[in-house]
């Protein structure tokens, strides 16, 4: 539950910071500022997972799987 009203907070909040920084500052390339918001939860996500170790690493990623897997995906 905890878990659910975080989410609902910091995505609104997200939103109106995306908003703010597109209407208020002026900036005109939204796909720039969702290019910024992907980089920075990846690297947040490092951070979480190799620096302050709070998510255990099960595996590593090579660059064969990553080209393999991930890479079509994306």
């Amino acid at each position: 539950m905890a878990v659910s009203a975080a989410w609902m907070v910091v995505s609104s909040g997200l939103i109106m910071l995306n908003k703010y920084i597109m209407v208020d500052l002026g900036f005109e390339y939204p796909m720039a500022v969702t290019g910024m918001g992907m980089f920075m939860s990846g690297f947040l996500a490092f951070i979480c997972c190799h620096v302050l170790r709070l998510v255990e690493v099960h595996e590593t990623m090579d660059p064969r799987f990553w080209a393999v897997r991930v890479l079509p995906i994306g």
